[in-house]
C-alpha cells in the first residue's frame, strides 16, 4: 500500500531519481565508471543503454589501458621478427566477459606472420612479415575481430641502390562518429643521397602516400625537400592534435600536418653523452601532450612539448629507481654497455608513467609516486640482440567501415 503525501520517483520508473538529471550530467557520471560496471548499466533502461553504448563507442572518450603489443626487432636489420600481446593486470579493462585478447591477432589472414606497425585507440595497423613497405597491410579491431585489407600503395620507383627508409602510421579520421571508425594510413618514404647542398652535404626528400577509408584509395602527395640530412627512427609515430610526429636521427623530429599536409623539422632536446643506439630514446604521447625521453646509462630526462618548445619535466637517476635483480646475474651499473642498457619503451598514455626494460624485466615506472611495477619477465639471454617496439592498447567496440569479420 502506497503512503499518501510521500514524494519521490514512481515505482514504475526504471531510472528512479536519475530521471531529473540531464543527459550531459549522466554521461559525465557514467564515464567515470570502470568498463565492466559501465556495460552492466546498459540494462537499467533504454536511455542508459543508449548513453552507455555512446560512451563505449565514442572516439573522443579514451578507454583505460588494456595491455601492450610488444614487437621484437632485430637490432642490426631493424626488422620486426615477432610480436606478443600482454594484458596489464588490475586495470578493470574488460568491456565484456566474452571479450578477451588471448588469441591476439590470430583472426587475420596474415596470421601467423603478423607484424604490428601502429596502434591508435583500439585500432591496429599491421601486416605480414614482408609488408613493412606497405605492400600488404591490414587495419583491424582485435576486440570486434574486424579487418580491412589495404590495396598496395603507389610504387616509389626508387632504384634498389638508393638509400631510403619507410615508416607507416595510422591516424583516426576526425569525422568518425560514435559507432564507425574512419581512418587514414600514412606511408612515409625518406630518400637520402640524391641532392646535396652548397657544402656538398646530402639532403633528404620525403614522400608521403595517404590511404583514406572513405575513398578506399591511396593518394600520392608531393615530395618534400628537407634542408638537412636526417633519418626517421624506427619508432612509433605519434598522432596528436591533427599532426603526425616522427623522431629522426640526428636529434630531430618531423611534424606532418594531416589536413594541410606540410612538413616542419624541429630539434629534439638531447645530451652529448647519449649513446648512439635506438633503445636510449623514446618519443610518444602522454596525458594529451607530446613527450620525449632519453638516458645516458645512469640518468634519464623526460621533456614535454608545450607552446612550441621543449620543457624539462623529469630528471631521474636510474640507479635510484630500484630495478629488480635481473635474471642474468650481472651488475648493470658496473658494466652498463657490455651487458645491456636500460631500454626506454613507451609512455603511458593516460598516466605520468613510462615503460622500461631492464635486462629481462619489462617495467612501468610512475613518475608521480616513484612506484615500479613489473609487467612481465623473460629470459634476458634472448633479448641481447633485440630492441622492442611497444604499442599501448585500449580496447574499444567501434566498428570499421567496410570491414570483414571472422565468424
Amino acid at each position: 500500500m502506497r503512503r499518501k503525501g510521500r514524494k519521490g520517483p514512481s515505482v514504475s520508473s526504471p531510472e528512479g531519481s536519475f530521471c531529473c538529471l540531464t543527459e550531459d550530467l549522466l554521461m559525465d557520471i557514467l564515464s567515470r565508471l570502470p568498463p565492466k560496471p559501465l556495460v552492466t548499466c546498459k540494462s537499467v533502461s533504454k536511455t542508459f543503454h543508449r548513453l552507455v553504448s555512446t560512451l563505449i563507442h565514442s572516439p573522443t572518450v579514451p578507454g583505460p589501458l588494456s595491455g601492450l603489443f610488444i614487437g621484437q626487432v632485430d637490432l642490426i636489420q631493424e626488422e620486426m621478427e615477432s610480436y606478443e600481446y600482454f594484458n596489464l593486470p588490475g586495470n578493470g579493462v574488460y568491456l565484456d566477459d566474452e571479450i578477451n585478447m588471448e588469441d591476439s591477432l590470430s583472426f587475420l589472414p596474415c596470421d601467423p606472420d603478423t607484424r604490428v606497425f601502429d596502434c591508435r585507440d583500439g585500432i591496429i595497423l599491421c601486416g605480414n612479415a614482408d609488408s613493412d613497405d606497405g605492400d600488404i597491410c591490414y587495419v583491424c579491431n582485435p576486440v570486434t575481430k574486424q579487418w580491412v585489407v589495404l590495396p598496395p600503395p603507389p610504387k616509389h620507383g626508387f632504384s634498389s641502390t638508393c638509400n631510403y627508409d619507410v615508416n607507416l602510421a595510422l591516424a583516426l579520421d576526425g569525422s568518425s562518429d560514435v559507432f564507425v571508425s574512419h581512418y587514414k594510413v600514412f606511408l612515409f618514404v625518406t630518400l637520402n643521397d640524391v641532392t646535396k647542398d652548397e657544402n656538398g652535404e646530402p639532403l633528404t626528400y620525403l614522400y608521403v602516400h595517404v590511404y583514406s577509408s572513405k575513398t578506399g584509395q591511396w593518394v600520392v602527395s608531393n615530395g618534400y625537400l628537407i634542408g638537412t640530412r636526417l633519418r626517421p627512427l624506427h619508432k612509433r609515430v605519434v598522432f596528436l592534435n591533427g599532426a603526425l610526429f616522427l623522431a629522426a636521427d640526428p636529434s630531430l623530429f618531423l611534424m606532418f600536418d594531416v589536413e594541410e599536409q606540410y612538413i616542419s623539422v624541429t630539434n629534439l632536446p638531447t645530451n652529448s653523452d647519449t649513446p648512439e643506439f635506438i633503445p636510449s630514446v623514446c618519443f610518444g604521447e602522454s596525458q594529451g601532450a607530446l613527450h620525449y625521453a632519453y638516458h645516458n646509462d645512469l640518468k634519464m630526462e623526460v621533456w614535454m612539448f608545450e607552446e612550441s618548445e621543449w620543457v624539462v619535466k623529469h630528471k631521474i637517476n636510474l640507479k635510484n629507481i630500484g630495478f629488480p635483480k635481473p635474471l642474468l646475474d650481472v651488475d648493470l651499473y658496473e658494466f652498463p654497455i657490455d651487458v645491456e642498457p636500460v631500454d626506454i619503451l613507451a609512455f603511458h598514455p593516460t598516466k605520468d608513467a613510462i615503460f622500461l626494460r631492464n635486462q629481462g624485466d619489462f617495467l612501468c615506472y610512475d613518475f608521480t609516486s616513484g612506484a615500479l611495477e613489473t609487467v612481465m619477465r623473460c629470459d634476458s639471454g634472448a633479448t641481447v640482440s633485440m630492441w622492442y617496439l611497444v604499442f599501448p592498447f585500449s580496447k574499444c567496440l567501434r566498428i570499421l567501415a567496410n570491414a570483414h569479420q571472422r565468424v
